[in-house]
């Protein structure tokens, strides 16, 4: 009897059918825990994957290293590296120096900045080291993306011709004399003219802005320009800006004196930005052009001034966004968020609701506000292709803070959720404060089975109001969203032993357990089992692994 032909992949197939395991960008803290649990999985997939055979291995670790969030996985590659030392306590050797090269080859980019956490970082004589042995050559010869602060700069000599992306921060202090950032800014020099990205942010501990060491203006080759730190702005950089020719992304915190205020407003200026289509803006409000994102913050010491301006400035700023912004991102942050000045009321919707054209629209504060059913009932008729909503209380840059509810009557009902969910079909993420769940239909109401079904895939609540029926709850959200990512609740846990689950992310374990249950029933009919088959990861990688 003749054997079976083989079957075989080609060498060409496997990197294709890889690729979609691909973990991409780390995502930030503040994202849907489903997000971050689901590149987790992914990354541990393709380890798996490389471990299964060999047609696998070289290109699964070339998708598994392709994106670094720390320089440390990479030095650890060779032996002798010690993270606590944060050098090497042998000598490289030619075998050792060999496989380091094979991993670093394969980096694409690469987050070297130090954490604030971090209780070890490597010492000058690791990358006086790794200068040697590279000979002059690049450590990382196809690295892309980097970026980097004053504590790694050595690594910006080590770099090669590949880079096209990169993001630098600066700051002066106690272990960051000013004679580092001159020669960190030297360093770069040599990659401008080739780049197609560049965010700068440049801080001085002992002033208020520090001078500036490049002239992003001049750089118009570049399509990405972000400056996360105060500029003053004038005349001649924004006519340097609106000519650049591929200019896709422009990110500015600026502010304009009052005479370069006067001779803007005075100037007829040419168009430009013929190409951008994003724009985010830390300052006054003023026309943006034609964009498909746009970010707006509104931030000051409204306590001093008069909590009245937020909405003041906001209602200045609505008519101006362009009709047909597909994203749009507004956040206000208080500095003055300690005072407890009550329950300050969000501005009105009503002049967002004119743009048919959004797909996202988040809106983050830090203060305590009120989002009331009233302000959801009147997004049901507006942005019928919405597919994502949040709205977030956040008290710094990048973390969530649990909301400060007062109004627990105004809150946004169930009855109004089900019909935003189902004015919008094509909703993906959606993220409340708070429900108001007088109106959850109770398990023996025939009300439960008709709750219409929706395919959203990630919901937060940052909290339950006092005295919720979870079981309730739980049992009508996954009525209506029965599709919803939800592996990372098996991982909630208190921070420190002294604290409690949150009650938010209990009704989220409730949710997986119905939606384990729900499954496996269909599981044990399809397969004619009498065992349950449970799935802990979210449906969409319960595929991958």
């Amino acid at each position: 009897m003749a054997a079976s032909p083989s079957i075989t992949l080609c060498a060409d197939i496997i990197p294709n059918v890889l690729e979609h395991l691909s973990p991409g960008p780390k995502p930030s803290a503040k994202d849907f825990p489903a997000v971050i649990a689901e590149r987790k999985i992914r990354r541990h997939t393709l380890a798996m994957s490389a471990r299964l055979c060999r047609a696998f291995k070289v290109p699964a670790l070339n998708l598994l290293w392709r994106v670094l969030d720390d320089v440390v996985p990479l030095l650890s590659v060779i032996p002798s590296y010690s993270v606590k030392d944060g050098s090497f306590n042998e000598a490289i050797t030619d075998v050792q120096w060999g496989r380091f090269q094979e991993y670093a080859g394969r980096v694409r980019e690469l987050n070297a900045r130090c954490n604030e956490y971090d209780q070890y970082q490597e010492q000058d004589i690791t990358w006086m080291v790794l200068m040697q042995r590279s000979q002059g050559l690049p450590l990382f010869p196809r690295l892309e993306r980097l970026a980097v602060d004053v504590t790694r700069g050595p690594l910006l000599m080590l770099l090669g011709p590949a880079l096209t992306h990169l993001d630098v921060s600066l700051s002066t202090g106690s272990h960051s004399p000013r004679n580092n950032l001159n020669l960190i800014a030297d360093l770069v020099r040599p990659y401008l003219p080739h780049l197609k990205g560049l965010s700068w942010y440049e801080y001085d501990v002992a002033r208020s802005q520090a001078p500036g060491k490049i002239d992003v203006s001049a750089l118009s080759n570049l399509h990405e320009v972000q400056i996360r730190h105060k500029v003053s702005a004038t005349r001649s950089m924004l006519v340097s800006f609106m000519a650049f020719p591929q200019l896709r992304k422009l990110d500015l915190d600026f502010r304009f004196t009052p005479e370069d205020r006067a001779a803007v407003a005075e100037a007829k200026l040419e168009p430009g930005f013929f190409d951008l289509k994003e724009l985010h803006l830390c300052a006054s409000f003023d026309d943006p052009p034609c964009l498909e994102l746009l970010s707006l913050t509104h931030q000051g010491h409204f306590h001093r001034v008069g909590r009245a301006t937020i909405v003041q400035g906001l209602h200045i700023a609505y008519p101006k966004i362009p009709r047909q912004i597909r994203r749009l991102h507004l956040r206000i942050f208080d500095h003055d968020s300690y005072y407890d000045d009550g329950v300050t009321d969000l501005p009105e919707f009503a002049m967002l609701l004119t743009l048919r054209d959004v797909r996202e629209v988040t809106l983050s504060v830090n203060l305590t506000t009120q989002f009331t059913n009233d302000n959801l009932l009147a997004l049901c008729g507006a942005w019928p292709a919405l597919t994502r909503f949040e709205f977030a209380f956040c008290r710094e840059e990048g973390s969530e803070r649990r909301p400060n509810i007062r109004r627990h009557a105004s809150l946004p009902t169930f009855t109004t959720l089900v019909a935003f969910a189902r004015a919008h079909p094509h909703l993906e993420r959606l993220a409340l404060p708070c429900l108001n769940v007088e109106q959850v239909p109770d398990i023996t109401s025939p009300d439960l089975l008709d709750i219409p079904r929706h395919g959203l895939r990630l919901l937060r609540l940052s909290s339950l109001a006092p005295g919720t029926r979870v079981v309730l709850l739980a049992l009508a959200l996954d009525r209506m969203f029965p599709e919803l990512e939800l592996g990372y609740a098996s991982m909630a846990q208190g921070a420190r032993s002294s604290e409690s689950i949150y009650d938010a992310d209990v009704l989220m374990m409730l949710l997986l357990t119905l939606q384990v249950a729900r499954r496996s029933k269909v599981n044990d009919v399809e397969h004619g089992e009498g065992l349950p088959h449970t799935h802990m990861q979210p449906e969409t990688s319960s595929a991958i692994v």
